[in-house]
């Protein structure tokens, strides 16, 4: 009888420690589940923004292949003149 209770209270022991090790083991594989998850969406966040301003270059590129463009441009951002032109800069109110 004495061996019995024993013999019962070891393997209880031993699945109670198993039972801890698997809930541990669960425990960390789920924690990095949710790591894996997150970074999943911030790269796809990364990869949308990313792709936006692809599309914006690819926008610039295109309006850069024309010199009218380029002229316009010149002239608005670095205040550059045609012959004869005057320049006269405003303030620009908010």
């Amino acid at each position: 009888m004495k061996k019995s209770i024993r013999r019962l209270g070891t393997i209880g022991l031993l699945c109670l420690v198993l039972s801890g090790g698997m809930i541990f083991s669960m425990t960390n594989y789920m924690q990095k589940i949710n790591a894996k998850k997150q970074e999943t969406e911030d790269l796809e966040n990364e990869l949308y923004s990313l792709r936006e301003k692809e599309e914006w270059l690819n926008s610039e590129y295109t309006k850069l292949s024309d010199p009218l463009y380029i002229g316009k441009y010149a002239r608005e951002k670095y205040l550059y003149s045609k012959d004869g032109e005057i320049i006269i800069k405003l303030p620009v109110t908010p």
